[in-house]
């Protein structure tokens, strides 16, 4: 959650070291997608913060 008067979650996907799959491991513990800032009044579907995430990969 970020400070201030607007307050917004702050949403990051990170890869973890106990993934099955060898290619997700190998980039844990790194950020792999985000952040993506979504306003905690913000009336978001799940499909749109997919796309945020998808517009911000950072591997």
């Amino acid at each position: 959650m970020t400070s201030g008067v607007n307050k917004k979650y702050n949403l990051q996907i990170q890869a973890n070291r106990g993934s099955q799959v060898a290619s997700i491991a190998m980039l844990a513990p790194n950020t792999v997608a985000g952040p993506v800032l979504v306003g905690v009044e913000d009336e978001v579907t799940p499909q749109e913060v997919r796309d945020m995430f998808l517009g911000r990969i950072l591997v």
